[in-house]
């Protein structure tokens, strides 16, 4: 697992995340990219079987109880909290089971790669970002996962609330998003480079 992108802050956080195994899975792009080290990633996003209760907040606070917590959303479906204005942290109730067995570490598990790419290629159809484009680009492109792939297991996963045909074309359309400078741990790709391929795959995928 690759943990060396995470600061000195984000390790703390991480660490401490541990008091809520129990809870949720990490998910995003910071569980992505503990696995692939492809790029930075800043924000934790933990997912959750069950709704956010009125106290989730309160446990929040005991946890990080050094550190200044302050609620952005805080509804029966999230709870995102910015600690001491550093570190952002969200809690997302996500009622879709796993694809596949959880991926264990000493703090919170985090979701497999294919249960990962299958969330951002729901999320197209939703509140997508640049980075969901990134990370779908650069598991394509290194062969992590192919198109129709991608495509049955996100069928498999949200079964009667994702639809194919958006999913293709939100993954060609980028004038809704956007873009932002990423910060790669490798060689740097530019945001155009990554827009052809996209388009490129999936001009073959409907040959």
């Amino acid at each position: 697992m690759f943990t060396k992108f995470l600061d000195t802050s984000r390790i703390e956080v991480w660490k401490r995340l541990v008091e809520f195994k129990d809870v949720g899975i990490l998910a995003g792009g910071t569980a992505l990219s503990m696995q692939i080290n492809h790029r930075i990633s800043y924000d934790f996003d933990v997912f959750t079987d069950k709704p956010i209760d009125d106290r989730f907040l309160l446990k929040l606070k005991k946890i990080f109880w050094e550190y200044e917590v302050e609620p952005m959303v805080d509804t029966g479906d999230e709870l995102t909290v910015m600690l001491s204005g550093n570190v952002k942290l969200s809690f997302v109730y996500f009622p879709f089971v796993k694809l596949e067995k959880a991926v264990e570490t000493d703090s919170l598990d985090l979701f497999s790669i294919n249960d990962l790419l299958a969330n951002k290629a729901y999320a197209l159809g939703r509140r997508k970002t640049w980075r969901d484009y990134v990370d779908i680009y650069w598991a394509l492109k290194n062969n992590l996962i192919d198109l129709k792939k991608l495509i049955t297991i996100t069928e498999q996963k949200f079964d009667g609330v994702f639809s194919t045909k958006l999913f293709l074309e939100q993954l060609v359309y980028f004038s809704d998003v956007a873009e932002i400078e990423v910060d790669w741990t490798g060689e740097k790709v530019e945001n155009e480079d990554i827009k052809k391929y996209l388009f490129d795959e999936v001009t073959n995928y409907l040959k």
